[in-house]
C-alpha cells in the first residue's frame, strides 16, 4: 500500500516486473518470438524433404532388387537361335551405352573378358587375329565384365576393336556372363554361336571352320 503511495507521490504509473516497457523492448521481444517460429519450420521442412529424399531412394532400391530377383529366379539365359536382348554397358567414357544389333548388317562377335583373366591374356593372339581377318564380314566388339584399368590393358595389347564394359545386372544375367573368355556370335539379331573358353585345339578348329579362318592359338605357358 505504502509503495503504491510513493508511485502514485511520484508519478510513476509501472507495474514491477511487468515485462517490456518501451515500443523497442516488445519489437525486440516480438522479433525473436518471430525469428524463433521461423527457425522451427525451416528445421521441420528440411526434415520433411529428407524424409521424401529417402523414401523415393528407397522405393528405388526396393524396385531394382525386386527385378533382380525376378531375374534371378527366371534368368532367360540366353541359349543358341534366342533373339539377343541389347547389350547395356559402359563405353570407355563411362557413359551408359546400349549395343544394339539392328544398327549394321553384318553379324556381331561378342568377346567377353576381363582384364586380369590369364585365359584371356593367352587368347589374345586369337581376337587380334579375328579382329584382322574379319574386317568387313563382321563387328567385333569386346565387353570386359570389369572397368579397371581397361585403359591401360587396351593401349598396351593395341587393341583397335570397340570395347565396353561393365554390363548392367539384367545383362550380365541374360547373357549369362560368368566365365571368361566367352564368344558369342549373332546374326540378324539370334544368338547363332557360343563358344566359353580360351580357343584350344578343339575349340580354335570350330571357331576357324564356322568363321572360315585360321587362328594362331593360345599363347603356352
Amino acid at each position: 500500500m505504502n509503495q503504491r503511495v510513493e508511485d502514485f507521490a511520484s508519478g510513476s504509473t509501472e507495474t514491477p516486473d511487468a515485462g517490456p516497457t518501451t515500443m523497442r523492448d516488445r519489437l525486440k521481444v516480438l522479433t525473436n518470438k518471430v525469428t524463433s517460429r521461423g527457425a522451427h519450420t525451416a528445421f521441420l521442412t528440411l526434415l520433411l524433404v529428407l524424409s521424401v529424399f529417402l523414401n523415393v531412394s528407397l522405393a528405388l532400391t526396393v524396385r531394382s532388387l525386386r527385378h533382380t530377383v525376378a531375374l534371378l529366379r527366371d534368368p532367360k539365359k540366353v541359349r543358341l537361335n534366342d533373339m539377343a536382348s541389347p547389350l547395356e554397358v559402359l563405353d570407355l567414357q563411362g557413359s551408359r551405352h546400349s549395343v544394339l544389333y539392328s544398327d549394321t548388317k553384318l553379324p556381331t562377335v561378342l568377346y567377353v573378358f576381363t582384364p586380369d583373366c590369364d585365359w584371356c591374356e593367352r587368347n589374345l593372339p586369337n581376337i587380334k587375329s579375328l579382329d584382322e581377318q574379319l574386317r568387313n564380314r563382321y563387328r567385333l566388339i569386346g565387353v570386359s565384365l570389369d572397368g579397371k584399368q581397361l585403359d591401360q590393358y587396351i593401349r598396351r595389347n593395341e587393341i583397335n576393336f570397340p570395347v565396353y564394359h561393365s554390363p548392367s545386372d539384367t545383362t550380365r544375367l541374360s547373357y549369362d556372363f560368368v566365365a571368361t573368355p566367352t564368344t558369342l556370335i549373332i546374326s540378324e539379331g539370334r544368338v547363332v554361336r557360343i563358344w566359353r573358353g580360351a580357343y584350344g585345339a578343339e575349340r580354335r578348329a570350330e571357331i576357324e571352320e564356322f568363321l572360315e579362318i585360321k587362328l594362331p592359338g593360345v599363347i603356352e605357358r
